[in-house]
């Protein structure tokens, strides 16, 4: 039926319910959305993506992770003006991202360690704000990490951003010199050609679209 259930933590209201209750203890339907086709869950926030292309957030927004202008947090789910045609949801610590059926990529949240992919201008913003990619680059999948995220694109190339302390973009610096953070998408020649990737807090996982391994 396409409707979405919650529980657990709700301190900064992440469950969606509209209450104050600290925990939800048991799944329960979050009425105010239906028609729901994707959800994603960060640290204390919470996306959801309807059939109409149209996306939601709620939880804590201390950041500007919920993508609103002049909210910082909401017990409800709230739409996020400005964005349409959505098609995939990604959820950071602090961060969230958007895909677009155009292959466009937008993010709102904190950005300490480039984990937006804005470059280091922007420390943080409240509103979903495009990526830049090479010309010719279409995005059909976004994978967050902690506070990083990577990006598959329709030509098989592979980008990363955001916090590479352990080398966990999968950049291939191996030297304790390597960059602490990128800030704008880059490319991961390593990476190429791969299906699915996972990220962890600190790790990262790709599977070979040729092998299969």
């Amino acid at each position: 039926n396409r409707q979405v259930y919650g529980c657990g933590d709700n301190s900064a209201g992440q469950v969606g319910l509209g209450v104050a209750t600290m925990s939800i203890r048991t799944n329960t339907r979050i009425a105010s959305l239906s028609n729901i086709v994707s959800i994603a869950a960060g640290a204390e926030h919470s996306l959801a993506l309807d059939a109409g292309g149209q996306a939601f957030a709620w939880g804590r927004g201390n950041a500007g992770q919920l993508g609103y202008p002049t909210v910082s947090g909401t017990n409800l789910p709230r739409l996020i003006s400005g964005l349409t045609a959505v098609k995939q949801l990604a959820a950071g610590d602090k961060h969230s991202l958007f895909l677009t059926t155009q292959g466009a990529v937008y993010a709102c949240g904190l950005n300490n360690v480039g984990q937006l992919g804005l470059g280091t201008n922007v420390v943080s913003t409240n509103v979903p704000t495009p990526l830049q990619f090479p010309a010719g680059v279409v995005i059909t999948k976004l994978v967050t990490g902690l506070d990083r995220a990577h990006a598959i694109a329709a030509s098989g190339q592979v980008f990363a951003w955001g916090y590479n302390f352990n080398g966990e973009l999968g950049l291939g610096y191996r030297t304790t010199n390597a960059p602490y953070s990128v800030p704008t998408p880059t490319e991961v020649p390593a990476l190429y050609g791969s299906k699915e990737i996972a990220g962890g807090a600190y790790q990262t996982f790709a599977l070979d679209i040729v092998t299969g391994n």
